[in-house]
């Protein structure tokens, strides 16, 4: 269920991209594509939990697609694909909340305009 998240803005493109080898993110490249899970994954989560509403489930999509598209190099599909290794590495619990609290701030900060 967790690779179900799509980026919704951008996510057509993908078809359109070649696939092509793996690529490892390091740094802040892979801050981002850190990044860009918590936004639209936490917002996914927390309206199938009841708690937020679809157009904020959108927001969260939107501004995870732009931090990929903004900050992280590589094809579509590889942006995609280290971004669905992030997805599947996050906890399902309430404990992913937690995670979120304490980086979104500073993910605001580093990859959004002020």
């Amino acid at each position: 269920m967790k690779a179900l998240v799509v980026l919704s803005i951008a996510a057509v493109t993908a078809a359109a991209q070649p696939a092509l080898a793996g690529r490892t993110y390091q740094g802040r490249e892979a801050s981002a594509v850190q990044c860009a899970a918590y936004f639209s994954y936490v917002a996914y989560v927390g309206q199938q939990l009841g708690v937020v509403s679809p157009s904020v489930t959108q927001a969260g999509a939107e501004i995870g697609t732009y931090i990929l598209v903004q900050h992280v190099g590589g094809t579509w599909q590889q942006k995609i694909s280290a971004y669905n290794i992030i997805i599947d590495r996050m906890p399902e619990d309430m404990t992913m909340f937690e995670d979120a609290n304490r980086h979104l701030g500073w993910c605001r900060r580093e990859f959004l305009p002020r």
